[in-house]
């Protein structure tokens, strides 16, 4: 059997999603025939520890210089309100992208596969920087996709743990997947928490 290459895509510090809850999808997601790479959008040592063993970690998001003798990279550190602002005001997020993504190493690889664990920058990430033939990504937040429209077509598919999201999006005739956990309320109300605190 053809071994095919995955990507997943991770956020480790996802305001909505906890790193128990990141792992676990993980696991979910692992299967022996997948060549898996791993794109953490910052260092993770608890991530990494689970993951170096069974999935190829490639440097988080960097900036890379280049000059005639050598390529170093340098570490990226996503601000705070970067991640809060996808939930409210999502253009500050596209902004940001613009600002960091010509910088970022370039992964040049084609991808049968990717999976998105977050929202928000990874996504944007995997849109407009990565190759690959197609996506899957978790929401927890239905309005963004809704709203933004940034995944369309037969090739996209969603997986969510919220009966409510699964309606909204099969309603509108996404391709949507419900596996619930036992994390729904916890995801639920750590969304309310960011859409009503400040993010400044």
């Amino acid at each position: 059997m053809e071994t095919k290459r995955v990507l997943w895509v991770i956020d480790p510090n996802d305001p909505i999603v906890s790193k128990d809850q990141l792992i676990e999808k993980c696991l979910n997601h692992y299967k022996n025939n997948y060549d898996i790479y791993v794109q953490l959008l910052e260092y993770c040592p608890i991530l990494y520890n689970h993951l170096k063993n069974i999935t190829r970690l490639l440097p988080p998001f960097s900036k890379s210089k280049r000059t005639s003798a050598s390529s170093t990279i340098h570490p990226i550190k996503i601000p705070h309100h970067i991640r809060y602002a996808y939930y409210k005001y999502p253009n500050l997020v596209e902004i940001y992208w613009r600002y960091i993504k010509e910088t970022l190493w370039k992964d040049t690889r084609y991808y049968h596969k990717v999976v998105i664990f977050s929202q928000g920058l990874a996504e944007l990430y995997v849109r407009e920087a990565v190759t690959f033939h197609k996506v899957y990504i978790h929401i927890h937040d239905v309005n963004s996709v809704i709203t933004n429209k940034l995944w369309q077509g037969p090739l996209t598919h969603f997986y969510t743990n919220s009966t409510f999201i699964h309606y909204m999006l099969d309603k509108k005739g996404y391709t949507i997947q419900c596996k619930k956990d036992r994390y729904e309320l916890e995801n639920s109300a750590s969304l309310a928490a960011v859409r009503r605190d400040r993010f400044y």
